[in-house]
């Protein structure tokens, strides 16, 4: 007998011969009786680590590791990109002879989704007896550039200090761009992140993480008397060095005397000089030797700083070490050790003259603060399991912000249109004489506050800080 098909056996009326060709069911008991079975979920433990972090189940620590790549996405940079082109465009109109450099998170790679655009130019066509003077002209300038009776810039002001700032938005962007003038510092330091970012991917990612989350604790905020970007790239890239073994990152001040002093750094290209190839056909270093994870990596920075003792420490990543604070009977600093060194000391690996990047910092309390947010964070990943505990994950931050975007570009297009077409579509009103009502602007049915979401712990005040003025340096990434 053949087989039958459902569109044979519906077409022809079958049933009644497949019924007779079927086989019997067995029998069944006259009685069904139900057990109680316990399902076992046994979960693999997490692979041993050499920054001594116990994963009790291995799929968290891949979790998290996946969590921290994605800190890696760069779709926020299309913003930067365009802000960038116009920055540099309207340098070389207003002044023929200038020179640019991009420094900052975004041009060593660390960069987040809020970051914003740093400068430093040379100018000599520039008129000013100082600084401050020629950052006045350049902004007199900038703030006239326009596009089709739009201007460029927005905002354009100079803010004085110990280092004065031009600041400005792109109007078109809305990203801040922010301008020094022969700023041979930060070009010094963003050329020094990118070298250790060639080494190793996972410096960058770490950086990216550590800045998202103490920007959100309220760790990192140089003007509040707290740590600068800068200083936390250089704690992340001391515990790559010194805090787990083997080392993630070598010391290439160490490996390369060249690079210490006051090095030249003749253009933004930071990537042109590839010390990884280098090093490996030199042998100085055996990379990957470290095979832990991104999430031990990450938790295990945070316990090393939450126990890590600032009364006698000091780190210094010129020399690859941490080092005892010693004072001579004067109380002047000896080895090397900066002054406003009674707290955090971070070294800057670049200048003669020993500073602290970290000299913001200057309470005891603040100090205290800081090392408890390490602690109870590395506490709180292994509790919840995710580092976005605190803050909404980065993919459902992007899936929001581009729905608006877009929800804000169809509603521009939809008021160009009723420009030249007064005809409803469908499944929309206009707005007639008689009032009638139209779509909602976006920023409405996108108000997130009226929206239910996951609610976050509520975070506690800071101790209040006790000087009035904090000198704000250069080292802002």
């Amino acid at each position: 007998m053949s087989p039958f098909t459902y569109s044979k056996v519906a077409a022809k009326n079958l049933l009644a011969p497949l019924s007779l060709t079927a086989p019997v069911a067995p029998e069944g008991p006259a009685r069904i009786e139900f057990t109680e079975t316990k399902l076992s979920i046994q979960y693999k433990r997490g692979v041993e680590n050499t920054c001594n972090v116990i994963f009790e189940k291995e799929y968290i620590e891949k979790r998290i590791t996946i969590e921290i790549e994605s800190f890696g996405n760069t779709e926020h940079q299309e913003a930067l990109k365009k802000a960038e082109r116009c920055f540099r465009k309207a340098m070389e109109l207003s002044y023929s002879n200038s020179k640019c450099w991009l420094t900052g998170s975004y041009a060593a790679g660390v960069d987040l989704h809020t970051s914003d655009l740093d400068f430093t130019v040379k100018a000599p066509s520039v008129n000013g007896s100082n600084q401050f003077a020629k950052l006045l002209e350049i902004r007199n300038r900038l703030r006239y550039i326009h596009i089709n009776n739009v201007n460029v810039f927005e905002k354009v002001y100079v803010q004085k200090g110990m280092i004065p700032v031009l600041q400005m938005v792109h109007a078109e962007t809305g990203v801040s761009i922010d301008v020094t003038i022969d700023n041979d510092t930060a070009k010094r330091n963003t050329q020094l992140l990118c070298w250790y970012g060639q080494l190793d991917a996972k410096f960058p990612l770490l950086c990216k993480a550590v800045k998202a989350w103490a920007s959100k604790v309220g760790v990192e905020g140089a003007s509040r008397g707290r740590l600068n970007s800068f200083s936390l790239c250089m704690m992340v890239l001391s515990y790559l060095q010194v805090g787990t073994t083997p080392a993630v990152l070598p010391n290439l001040q160490e490996m390369f005397p060249e690079l210490n002093g006051e090095i030249n750094v003749e253009s933004d290209n930071y990537t042109k000089r590839n010390l990884r190839e280098e090093i490996q056909e030199q042998g100085k270093f055996k990379f990957d030797e470290n095979k832990s994870s991104l999430a031990a990596l990450f938790l295990g920075c945070l316990r090393y700083y939450a126990d890590f003792d600032f009364s006698t420490k000091w780190i210094s990543v010129k020399n690859g070490k941490v080092l005892e604070k010693q004072w001579s009977e004067e109380g002047e600093p000896l080895n090397g050790l900066p002054q406003k060194c009674w707290y955090i000391v971070v070294e800057d690996p670049f200048l003669p003259t020993p500073h602290n990047c970290a000299g913001t910092v200057q309470q005891s309390d603040y100090v205290e603060r800081i090392q408890m947010e390490f602690r109870e964070e590395y506490h709180r990943i292994l509790e919840t399991n995710t580092i976005f505990s605190l803050f909404p994950c980065n993919w459902s931050r992007r899936l929001m912000e581009n729905g608006m975007k877009r929800d804000r570009q169809i509603h521009e297009w939809e008021k160009k249109k009723e420009e030249v077409n007064d005809v409803a579509e469908w499944g929309k009103t206009i707005c007639l004489d008689w009032g009638e009502p139209r779509r909602k602007q976006p920023e409405e049915y996108w108000n997130l506050e009226m929206r239910r979401q996951r609610r976050f712990p509520i975070l506690q005040p800071w101790p209040d800080r006790l000087m009035a003025v904090y000198s704000v340096d250069a080292y802002l990434i």
